[in-house]
């Protein structure tokens, strides 16, 4: 400010060239090529034992978030550039647990948008379709060589895993989480001596609201889990035809109540250990099913997102 008149100045302390880390822990793309995707029987049973979020309402919300403010450990980053303030929580040490409404399409943040190469970082994705066989990796938090220092993965993942949310020091949050049940079941399981940072802004609301409605419509993924069950010969095609599509893999949670749905509406049938479906006289109505009405309340008739820039936090 000078004279009356106020510029904007920066100053450079340095400069890097974004390359992806060399020791990232991740070394393909959430995509088909993935080789630690589940497959076959896996497949099957990680869409039988997936453990869906339940059904905690938004007061779960308020309450962990008075406790965490009471306890100085909220800390409210909404609207602030993203990419400077993931990198200053990424620099600042302890392990990191990056919260986002889909891995697959969110991972330029950390291979491309933080230095993590230059912080001596490394990193892991948790993406729905490897959760089964990458979970333990995340969670193991024993300090050794192979412990990723920042974890990212899905919202909904963590709501269903409060073992991987627990035991981190930092748990940040890009993108909303699709509705307070959600927000609160996380809070609840961060572990008592750490802190949580909620970043997100209007660009990354319109990203999970785009996410929900593509991804995590249940009706229509009902429809393709059954279609692809009715034409798959074998259980390894089936997990083809539903995890990897449009470049990227579908993640289990959704595939995993679609799943839970068919079951309950009678479309599922079990032939000698082989899944398959139903044929069914005339339209089902999926609304009987309790999975179907629990998800399309969570992710169809929530309002958090239209209000999560503005809640008290």
């Amino acid at each position: 400010s000078f004279n009356g008149m106020v510029r904007p100045q920066a100053q450079v302390k340095g400069a890097f060239e974004l390359l992806r880390p060399a020791d990232d822990l991740c070394e393909s793309d959430c995509g088909p090529a993935c080789p630690e995707w589940v497959t076959g029987d896996e497949f099957l049973e990680a869409l039988a034992d997936a453990e869906l979020p339940g059904a905690a309402g938004a007061d779960g919300a308020a309450a962990a978030i008075a406790a965490l403010r009471r306890e100085h450990r909220l800390f409210d980053r909404r609207r602030r550039p993203l990419g400077a303030t993931l990198t200053s929580l990424v620099a600042a040490g302890g392990r990191l647990l990056v919260l986002v409404a889909d891995v697959g399409r969110r991972r330029p943040l950390l291979s491309r948008d933080v230095c993590l190469s230059q912080l001596g970082r490394s990193y892991l994705y948790l993406h729905g379709a490897c959760v089964p066989s990458r979970l333990g990796l995340a969670v193991c938090g024993d300090g050794g060589e192979d412990e990723p220092d920042v974890v990212m993965a899905d919202v909904v993942v963590a709501a269903a895993s409060p073992e991987l949310v627990s035991v981190f020091d930092h748990v940040a949050f890009v993108d909303p989480p699709f509705d307070g049940g959600l927000f609160g079941e996380i809070l609840a399981a961060v572990a008592p001596a750490a802190c949580v940072h909620v970043l997100w802004g209007e660009s990354e609301v319109d990203f999970t609201k785009a996410v929900a409605a593509d991804d995590y419509d249940l009706a229509a993924v009902c429809r393709r889990v059954y279609r692809a069950l009715a034409a798959a010969g074998e259980t390894g095609d089936l997990a083809a035809e539903l995890l990897g599509r449009q470049g990227f893999l579908a993640g289990l949670p959704a595939l995993a109540a679609a799943w839970s749905t068919l079951s309950e509406a009678g479309l599922l049938v079990d032939d000698a250990g082989k899944k398959g479906v139903k044929r069914a006289e005339g339209k089902i109505d999926l609304a009987t099913s309790a999975t179907y009405r629990r998800w399309h309340e969570r992710f169809h008739k929530t309002t958090f997102l239209r209000h999560c820039l503005s809640i008290r936090l």
